[in-house]
């Protein structure tokens, strides 16, 4: 909604692509080998990825102009699911296909800033939703979830009962 969200995605990828090349350039080792294992579990976290995104998209009001704010499915478990699947899932998904340790270290840097860029952003929902959002950020966590395995009905974005 506030936009911060591109912004916050393209320097994750700067940092990742700068990453990227000072390893290439130290020669830095690998802490993992480039073996079948690590293309697997970095599909199986492209595709968790895919289907947070699925999920935190399905619930969006389809209009921008239809302002409301969304609690229910994956937003209840935490307030920023696209980017939380960026920096949790992607980004080290990525970092097991270019074989890069520092890639995968670099994860850290990518959470700081969408951890930054999240504070623009829930600023401007506070002055739109008003005690509501305020509300909303005392129950739910940011990236992190209090706890896993959602009610299928929940996750996917079916209203609450």
């Amino acid at each position: 909604m506030a936009g911060v969200g591109p912004l916050g995605f393209g320097l994750c990828i700067l940092v990742f692509v700068a990453f990227w090349k000072i390893d290439e350039v130290a020669e830095i080792a690998p802490l993992y080998g480039n073996n079948v294992l690590h293309q697997v579990l970095a599909g199986l976290l492209l595709c968790a990825a895919g289907l947070v995104f699925y999920a935190a998209i399905r619930v969006m009001p389809i209009s921008k102009h239809n302002k409301c704010l969304i609690t229910h499915g994956v937003y209840s478990y935490v307030r920023h699911p696209r980017y939380a699947a960026i920096v949790f899932l992607i980004y080290p998904a990525f970092a097991l296909l270019v074989h890069s340790s520092l890639c995968l270290i670099s994860t850290l840097v990518a959470y700081l800033i969408f951890r930054l860029s999240t504070v623009l952003e829930e600023r401007k929902l506070i002055r739109v939703f008003g005690q509501a959002y305020k509300d909303y950020m005392k129950e739910t966590p940011g990236f992190i979830p209090k706890y896993a395995a959602p009610c299928h009905k929940q996750f996917w974005g079916d209203k609450k009962d």
